[in-house]
């Protein structure tokens, strides 16, 4: 349509005189009322003649009232159809994130290198090729790398003599030149990366550098550090990411390194070839399949009815609201019901049935109660384990005062639901089971120990404080908490909307396994169980932590493990030593030019190498392990073993056996004192007369007064007044009994047998013994044939204590008190986040 005939085309008019009217519409939709065609619509310039002349007809400026028609009523918006204000609305700054930001320094740093390639391969072509113009230059640049360098510039840069050379700096002179510049990016990329490496990073904000900043460069007043810094993360923002710090607990960062790994990945794959679970295969060390269903892994989470505070993880929904009106909030249903559920998998994919622990105020087992439903909510677990066949498993619970895991609660859990999903566990090469823990409550009580290694049963923990990289279970617990608490806040907008109460803890296994609630009859659709302990979900973990099958995957990969200056001959040693050369280097070009270079010198971490003791059964190793009050120093002592190894029992022993040394020894010193007290007290009695202070406290000490020491004359008279005539009181007496006992604790070597495992084995062939006689038949042939297997199998595999292991005979006036004969080697009072200490003031409690 030419320009003459649209101008006395109606339909042209027509568009004109919408446009006037109705201002909301736009040009398309005016022309589309008007009758044009689909390709007069998408013609651009019959677009601007058609604004270009409603704006005339408007008197060059927009209309200052709406005129609706009323056949057009309905499609007006009553909320966006509101009259135009006389003064322009501000709008609202919106500022980007610090990563944002970063992420756009980066990307205009990637663009401007791209440019950059892109200008030097224009202008070397067009120089070396005669006969291509620059057009036909610019056009193959562009097809091969994507970007546009204009002809102009080809020519203008190859007629400088320019030719492969980077485009000008746009902008003024700066105050530092570009060697300058590059040294303190230098110096600052590598302070940060070193920062980085130590696990320092939450040193490293945008405040801080500044302030660095400044202090380097303090003598060159006419520095601006604000744009500086802003230059130096343009330049050096490839390497650099900016984000907020993930807040972690000093003693994870500090525990999980690269060496403590190694050292734990090391004993687990001795560990495994010398108890069957492994056999090497070419050089490699390889796990049955069959064996893998025997390693598995648990751990215990807390699961909170409180929909007020908990997160599903992600990033959260986006709620649209009036900025007009009052924001009330999401209403949620807030509880302070907390349970515990232990659960996990095995190395084969097969999830471990949960156990759940509920809170009661039950003061004694006979009045424990729990409601019918949790067996309602509650479902099967199907899995093979130990058995020949597949079966299914059903859930457990357990309940005490904290709704928690402690020390009874656990050991209940292991026998009664980890041990029956392996009926045929015994304690030969095939039959045995190996249990990953962390260093929870009741890992280390000495009974369960013995009696778990007596079945077959090995328990073994992982590094102190690195559940996040070697635990397999608390990767599963991520996506499992995710749709728990997406179910829970499904329920409880439902119960919301229809007035109900709070959620009970018995729901519990609803909102793990889903189901239909009773009082809503609404169904929860997913289960989280089968969310994270999926067969295929169970695998991915197990490959992720390394353990078996035995990658040593976190050594590798894994952004939680600190790495130090020489704790492995690989390239990632190589990147850090060349990572402190320059920051060594461009510290020093500071220095020298004026600057001070010290503010961004920083040293990486080195590897120290512990006083780990590396001979098994040893004496050293033994008082290494009695002498170990934390969980890490049992770990330096050991570099990492399984719990029931003979090595803990000996050690368990000897610090019982310390004990009571102790108390003989203060027993009999105690004996030794009051009998030539008594001696002279009896003397002095028989004298009679009048005593002074020194002769009264030896009667008053003979009589075994309290805080006698620091009575006055008159207090100690008045005391012996009170007490004459009356016999003294007994204050124990030292037999041969009591001196052969301490000779034997002191002289005689501990072996396996006086041990917590030693006496349950000697227990467990007691009871066989008077148990023949109950048997039938064919149990006793079953038993025979036992036997006979048995006579062609060495007893013990595991080495015996190449050296006699001795208690300290001379214990320190301070010693432990006495302890029962099963005390624990380091009691337990851990929560689930694995607190590190864990023997308080070197007390040992009993079990």
């Amino acid at each position: 349509m030419s320009r003459s005939n649209a101008d006395d085309d109606p339909r042209f008019k027509k568009a004109v005189r919408k446009i006037v009217d109705n201002i909301t519409i736009s040009v398309p939709e005016a022309m589309k009322i008007a009758n044009f065609t689909t390709d007069e619509i998408n013609n651009l310039s019959l677009h601007q003649r058609i604004r270009r002349a409603a704006a005339k007809a408007c008197g060059g400026q927009k209309p200052s009232s709406i005129s609706v028609h009323p056949s057009t009523m309905s499609s007006v918006s009553t909320l966006t159809a509101t009259p135009p204000l006389e003064t322009k609305h501000k709008r609202k700054n919106v500022r980007h994130t610090s990563a944002a930001t970063q992420q756009i320094r980066k990307n205009k740093l990637v663009d401007k290198e791209e440019k950059k390639r892109a200008v030097k391969y224009a202008t070397s072509l067009y120089a070396n090729r005669k006969d291509l113009s620059a057009r036909v230059v610019s056009e193959i640049v562009e097809q091969k790398l994507g970007i546009r360098v204009p002809q102009r510039t080809i020519q203008s840069y190859v007629k400088e003599g320019r030719v492969g050379t980077s485009p000008k700096k746009k902008g003024p002179q700066g105050v530092f030149d570009d060697q300058t510049v590059l040294k303190i990016g230098n110096a600052m990329e590598s302070y940060i990366q070193i920062k980085q490496l130590n696990g320092e990073s939450s040193d490293v904000t945008f405040k801080k550098l500044q302030n660095l900043l400044k202090q380097c460069t303090i003598k060159k007043r006419d520095c601006n550090c604000e744009w500086l810094l802003k230059r130096l993360l343009a330049v050096s923002g490839v390497d650099l990411k900016a984000g907020r710090s993930n807040n972690a607990e000093q003693r994870r960062i500090m525990w999980t390194t690269y060496y403590n790994l190694k050292s734990w990945f090391d004993n687990w794959e001795s560990d495994l070839l010398k108890l069957g679970f492994a056999k090497k295969e070419e050089g490699k060390t390889v796990i049955p399949k069959d064996q893998l269903a025997r390693i598995l892994n648990v751990d215990e989470t807390c699961l909170v009815m409180d929909g007020s505070s908990s997160q599903r993880g992600g990033r959260p929904a986006v709620v649209f609201t009036s900025g007009s009106l009052p924001d009330l909030g999401k209403a949620t249903i807030k509880s302070s019901a907390a349970t515990t559920m232990i659960t996990g998998s095995t190395a084969a994919g097969e999830a471990i049935p949960p156990h759940f622990q509920f809170a009661t105020a039950a003061k004694s087992d006979e009045m424990e109660r729990i409601r019918a439903d949790v067996d309602r909510f509650a479902v099967n677990v199907k899995g093979k384990f130990g058995c020949a066949e597949e079966r299914e498993w059903p859930c457990t619970i357990g309940m005490n005062e904290k709704g928690g895991m402690d020390e009874k609660e656990f050991m209940d859990y292991f026998l009664h639901s980890l041990v029956p999903l392996y009926p045929d566990a015994e304690d030969i090469p095939g039959k045995r089971v190996m249990v990953k823990v962390d260093s929870g409550p009741g890992r280390l009580n000495p009974e369960l120990l013995s009696r778990a290694r007596n079945m077959g049963f090995y328990i073994y923990p992982g590094v102190p404080n690195t559940t996040a990289v070697t635990q397999e279970t608390d990767q599963s617990y991520g996506p499992f908490k995710t749709q728990f608490v997406t179910n829970l806040k499904e329920l409880s907008d439902i119960r919301i909307q229809k007035g109900l109460p709070s959620l009970a803890p018995h729901v519990v296994p609803l909102f793990v396994f889903g189901g239909i609630d009773p009082d809503t009859r609404h169904e929860v659709k997913t289960s989280a169980f089968e969310v994270g302990f999926a067969p295929l979900q169970n695998i991915r973990v197990w490959s992720k932590c390394g353990a078996a099958p035995i990658t040593r995957a976190p050594l590798h990969n894994h952004d939680q493990v600190r790495r130090e200056l020489g704790d492995a001959d690989d390239k990632f040693n190589l990147m850090m030593r060349h990572i402190q050369s320059t920051n060594d280097l461009s510290a020093h070009f500071l220095n020298e030019n004026g600057f001070d270079g010290s503010v961004f010198k920083v040293q990486i971490k080195e590897k120290k190498e512990p006083s780990r003791i590396t001979v098994p059964h040893g004496q050293e190793r033994i008082d290494a392990i009695a002498k170990a009050s934390t969980h890490g120093k049992l770990f330096h002592a050991t570099g990492g073993t399984h719990l029931t190894c003979d090595d803990i029992f000996i050690a368990t022993e000897k610090k019982v056996r310390e004990g009571k040394i102790s108390e003989l020894t203060k027993k009999r010193e105690k004996v030794m004192q009051m009998r030539s007290v008594e001696t002279g007290a009896k003397e002095l009695l028989q004298k009679g007369g009048t005593y002074k202070l020194h002769e009264l406290k030896v009667i008053l000490k003979y009589y075994q007064v309290q805080r006698y020491s620091s009575m006055k004359r008159s207090e100690a008279l008045a005391k012996f007044e009170e007490i004459r005539g009356t016999p003294a009181p007994a204050y124990g007496n030292w037999t041969d009994a009591d001196e052969r006992e301490l000779l034997d604790l002191t002289t005689k070597p501990i072996s396996i047998g006086d041990t917590a495992l030693g006496r349950h084995r000697t227990v467990k062939k007691m009871e066989l013994h008077a148990a023949i006689h109950t048997m039938s038949k064919e149990e006793r042939e079953e038993l025979r044939n036992k036997l006979n297997v048995a006579e062609e199998m060495e007893v013990d595999e595991v080495a015996a204590p190449t050296v006699p292991i001795l208690p300290n005979a001379n214990p320190n006036d301070d010693q432990i008190p006495l302890p029962s004969a099963d005390t624990q080697l380091f009691p337990d009072e851990m929560s689930d986040d694995e607190v590190d200490t864990i023997a308080d003031n070197n007390n040992v409690q009993a079990m």
